[in-house]
């Protein structure tokens, strides 16, 4: 049933895509596949297996073309801040050993990049809907770091939530703070 599901998802999502005449305008709504790529296949990369199973062919980046520049280690195919982010997260993976600085690092970059594409092609439904997204990112981030003391002690809050959302940062910030005093 899920391979069903998954297939015709991607199908409707590639005939869309194929079918308008400017598909960089939904980078948006493919950014977020390539960060999945990228981080699943930094990850797999790291513990020796086969991401084959996790690629997930909506992105902007060909999936053959991920796990090339992962094996190579050059991640210029990527959107600039994922491309640049990349290498940073694997670093900061040798230190901690912790799979979430991936996450955090590689969603912060993905975020950058969707909002200058909004940017580049300003439309109001795109900026509404990145500033939903930003605000579940956020929300989702806040949750992670509360739940991961590792990550917490690496001050890495600041770095990992992402800008344009509907919802402030001192916002999560005093959330992050409360619940963090509660735990001690």
């Amino acid at each position: 049933f899920e391979e069903a599901v998954n297939k015709r998802l991607t199908d409707s999502f590639c005939s869309v895509i194929a079918d308008v005449p400017q598909p960089e305008l939904f980078s948006v709504f493919t950014y977020p596949y390539d960060c999945h790529n990228l981080k699943s296949l930094l990850k797999c990369a790291e513990k020796g297996i086969s991401p084959e199973r996790l690629i997930i062919p909506l992105g902007s980046v060909p999936a053959d073309k991920i796990t090339e520049s992962v094996a190579k280690r050059d991640f210029s195919v990527f959107p600039e801040n994922m491309s640049k982010a990349a290498e940073a997260a694997r670093e900061a993976y040798a230190r901690t050993h912790n799979p979430q600085t991936i996450d955090l690092l590689i969603d912060a970059a993905c975020f950058c990049d969707m909002e200058e594409s909004v940017k580049e092609n300003p439309l109001e439904f795109f900026s509404k809907i990145l500033s939903i997204k930003a605000d579940i990112a956020n929300i989702l981030t806040v949750i992670r770091l509360i739940r991961v003391p590792s990550v917490q002690s690496e001050n890495i809050f600041g770095e990992a939530m992402v800008a344009g959302g509907g919802l402030r940062k001192d916002f999560f910030a005093a959330v992050f703070a409360d619940e963090i005093k509660e735990k001690e």
